[in-house]
């Protein structure tokens, strides 16, 4: 049981669900909340209700609010627990385009190195789209979205692949409210960042080698937000290691679940103005150390910063004791 599919939902199945259940050689764990219904089942599925999350005895059980995204996290501690090798993050109304989920670095013999002057690169505008944003992208930044340069890079060392969703993709509610249409991404060979330079990656269509297992973790947070500082917080991280996160070609079509905009941009105003001044932190931030150690003390610099909350401090270490508790090694740096 060496590939998961990690899911979250609060309605009963949806065909996105029923349809990743039947992937040739992958395993789907489905983690419910208070408000999921209770009589909740589908077949080919392990689902974790809120009584079974509290019966696996995670560490991390107890700082997680109920009603919350961030309870997919159990979900990422059983997979690993089943001796996963492979993690796919996804939600339940992306349909794969494919009938498989493919690892991309079997795809390619080299990536694209995308560099700008500009802190922040919006990878959209790579593939084809600079009219549009990614949820979390600095709407201050969006003038210099076809601001880069691109290099040949020859063999990533690749732990984490954020995979674009064609149709109605993962942007925040200004665009939505403003100039929403349906979208669709060019294809193109997947692109890295150059060192420094930082673009919103989030949970919906995302697939983590082993070797990223430890930074699967999303922040107690605004839901609009809480993958997002997460994705931040991952690339500063691996800036420090030997270790590539790349963005992806569009392998989803997304039929978004119906979503209140307006509530949507009232969870959203603390990323708006809080997402330059955050990454501006990281880039200052510097603490040697081992790859586990950089990321605990990240998260408590942050807290301590008032950028997130400080139950996120206790949190990340119970997260690296379940990590050591089911026998799961931090790689080095």
């Amino acid at each position: 049981q060496e590939r998961w599919i990690v899911v979250t939902t609060i309605q009963h199945p949806t065909e996105d669900l029923k349809r990743l259940a039947k992937i040739p050689g992958w395993n789907l764990v489905v983690v419910g909340d208070k408000k999921t219904p209770s009589d909740w089942h589908l077949d080919n599925c392990v689902y974790l209700s809120p009584e079974k999350q509290l019966e696996l005895g995670y560490k991390i059980t107890k700082y997680l609010p109920w009603n919350h995204y961030v309870r997919k996290a159990v979900g990422y501690l059983y997979a690993i627990q089943q001796g996963a090798k492979w993690i796919y993050e996804t939600d339940d109304d992306n349909r794969l385009i494919s009938s498989t989920i493919e690892v991309q670095a079997d795809r390619y013999p080299f990536f694209n190195l995308i560099s700008s002057p500009h802190t922040f690169v919006n990878v959209y505008a790579y593939f084809g789209r600079p009219d549009v944003w990614p949820r979390g992208f600095p709407l201050s930044e969006i003038q210099h979205s076809t601001d880069y340069q691109l290099h040949a890079t020859v063999n990533p060392n690749l732990i984490i692949e954020q995979r674009l969703a064609n149709k109605d993709p993962d942007v925040d509610a200004v665009f939505r409210l403003t100039q929403f249409r349906e979208v669709s991404f060019d294809q193109q060979i997947p692109c890295i960042l150059e060192k420094g330079n930082y673009c919103p990656f989030n949970s919906q269509n995302t697939l983590f080698h082993k070797a990223a297992f430890w930074s699967l973790l999303i922040p107690i947070a605004q839901f609009r937000e809480c993958d997002i500082w997460r994705g931040y917080i991952v690339e500063r991280v691996l800036q420090e290691t030997n270790y590539d996160l790349c963005f992806t070609e569009a392998t989803v079509i997304q039929d978004r679940n119906p979503h209140d905009y307006m509530k949507d941009f009232k969870d959203e105003i603390n990323m708006y103005l809080t997402t330059k001044p955050l990454v501006g932190f990281l880039k200052r931030w510097s603490k040697p150390g081992s790859l586990s150690a950089m990321h605990i003390n990240l998260i408590e610099e942050l807290s301590g910063a008032g950028f997130i909350e400080p139950i996120n401090v206790p949190l990340i270490n119970a997260w690296y004791e379940d990590l050591r508790t089911l026998g799961y090694q931090v790689p080095e740096r």
